[in-house]
């Protein structure tokens, strides 16, 4: 499994006077971790600005919730959302046999101000998705009052994954 975290300042929204959509990406990301099997192996990415890879795989979930649990968005920061989740597509790809997926939990925003920040685009990381040596399912949880879901839709859908629009933590997926 490979997880992405959006970290952008887009994630910083209120969806209750204590919780922001990054706690709400963080609880979703901690509670998967924890369903997994004991060999089942997890590598995690975050992005904002740029894509940050935190962890090669492995089976330490104790140390995939440390990571998790130190993110932190950074304010007014844009969202490398198709690059990363190119990165983790391909990441997802290197596992020799066996099931693989990648997770991205994010609002859906590959922006940079009135542009996108990544270099790739959707259309990108749909074809990667589908025609790597492996073929990578893609699931998607929207994380934010206003989530941008044609796009994750889009992404998910094209490969056998799932998107989910989870606009407060009663519709996580756990």
């Amino acid at each position: 499994l490979v997880l992405a975290l959006d970290r952008s300042g887009s994630v910083l929204t209120q969806e209750s006077p204590r919780i922001t959509s990054m706690d709400l990406a963080k609880e979703a990301a901690v509670e998967c971790i924890t369903m997994l099997g004991g060999d089942d192996r997890i590598a995690l990415y975050s992005f904002n600005l740029d894509t940050n890879f935190h962890l090669d795989f492995t089976t330490d979930h104790d140390e995939a919730i440390n990571v998790i649990n130190s993110l932190e968005s950074k304010e007014n920061a844009p969202t490398r959302l198709y690059d990363t989740v190119l990165e983790a597509v391909k990441k997802a790809s290197e596992i020799p046999k066996g099931r693989r997926a990648v997770i991205v939990l994010t609002d859906g925003k590959d922006r940079r101000g009135d542009s996108t920040c990544s270099i790739h685009t959707c259309a990108d990381v749909i074809s990667a998705a589908a025609t790597q040596p492996k073929r990578v399912p893609v699931y998607t949880i929207g994380v934010d009052r206003q989530v941008d879901g044609w796009e994750l839709e889009r992404i998910a859908r094209s490969n056998g994954g799932a998107s989910i629009d989870a606009k407060n933590s009663t519709q996580l997926p756990y």
